[in-house]
């Protein structure tokens, strides 16, 4: 597996383990993924499918900021 591979893996596992904490706030969940999206897009040099997965984590990010604000 390629340097890029690897990466893609560890952000993945980040993800995970910070969504599987039921006790983590909102918040921080949001920050996760948009940290998450800038290594992405940090990796995604001429690689499309990480751009599509990071313009994909910046949506979701902003409605869970949305909802969160509405609440």
């Amino acid at each position: 597996m390629g340097r890029i591979g690897s990466d893609v893996i560890f952000v993945a596992l980040i993800l995970v383990v910070v969504y599987s904490l039921s006790s983590v706030s909102t918040s921080l969940k949001i920050i996760t993924r948009l940290v998450s999206e800038m290594l992405l897009r940090m990796m995604a040099f001429k690689k499309n499918i990480f751009d599509i997965v990071a313009m994909v984590t910046s949506v979701v990010s902003v409605t869970m900021y949305i909802n969160e604000e509405g609440s």
